[in-house]
């Protein structure tokens, strides 16, 4: 009797860690697609709209490394360095091997002016996960902007493209390099696929622009000027351009095409082109 008592509590046993089992990943399946779906917001740059999510998210889950360095991405990506800097603080103390919030400590340390410390943490993410795009993309930044090594940065934005060929960030990039190295049209192939990843690319639609310039082909690059003054709306400061500047190229273009009455026009709206 007592052997089936015992037989009995060994199945309910079974039966409750099976439940217990099937509840866990049901739950942990839920995080992953809540997670899952920030981070499409964030790769499209739509961090005000992911930051809520996130914030709900980690009220009933505080001990959520992803979820913190997800947030610390949104806060560097509007310029809110400090909460980005407790937020990634908190997702290494939960978890010292996330390879993505080293990876943001190196955006917030560039957009800080803490270079060495920015590529220490890039490295260390590349270390952690050698096929991360976002890292390849983001050190090949911090070398080409802030270090003035320009092979490095090359070489790392390459490698971004081939380990995701959606990375409209490293395209953009890359289109950078070879503008400023004379090669204009193979610039405006990389800004083009860029754009057609995120068409509302202010930054991507401006340097084009220049490219078209530089091309001596001034209407397309007045098109470009305009739609990168309609899409400049970031909320991030460092991202933010001079919308005058801007102006002054459109003023530019239309002088070179000798159209005098969008001149005036437009030098309206600049206050450098007078």
């Amino acid at each position: 009797m007592h052997a089936k008592k015992q037989l009995m509590k060994n199945k309910m046993v079974k039966i409750l860690v099976v439940i217990f089992t099937l509840f866990s990943v049901r739950i942990f399946a839920q995080r992953s697609e809540k997670l899952a779906r920030t981070d499409q917001l964030i790769a499209k740059e739509k961090y005000l709209e992911a930051i809520p999510l996130l914030n709900l998210f980690l009220k009933n889950d505080t001990l959520n490394s992803d979820a913190f360095a997800q947030r610390a991405k949104c806060f560097v990506g509007i310029g809110n360095y400090d909460n980005a800097l407790s937020d990634l603080q908190r997702a290494i103390m939960l978890n010292d091997s996330n390879a993505v919030a080293y990876s943001t400590f190196g955006w917030l340390y560039a957009m800080t002016k803490q270079y060495d410390s920015s590529l220490v943490n890039y490295n260390k993410s590349i270390a952690l996960d050698s096929l991360s795009a976002p890292s390849y993309n983001g050190r090949g930044a911090l070398y080409y902007y802030f270090l003035d090594q320009n092979d490095k940065a090359l070489d790392d934005f390459n490698r971004a493209i081939k380990l995701d060929p959606n990375s409209f960030h490293a395209y953009y990039n890359r289109g950078i390099i070879y503008r400023l190295n004379g090669l204009n049209e193979k610039a405006i192939v990389d800004y083009t696929i860029s754009l057609k990843l995120h068409p509302k690319n202010h930054l991507a639609y401006r340097d084009r622009g220049l490219s078209y310039m530089n091309l001596r082909n001034y209407k397309k690059a007045i098109r470009d000027f305009l739609k990168a003054i309609k899409y400049n709306t970031s909320v991030n400061p460092y991202e933010k351009t001079d919308d005058n500047e801007l102006y002054n190229d459109v003023c530019y273009c239309y002088d070179k095409l000798g159209n005098k009455r969008k001149v005036k026009k437009y030098s309206k709206k600049s206050k450098r082109f007078r």
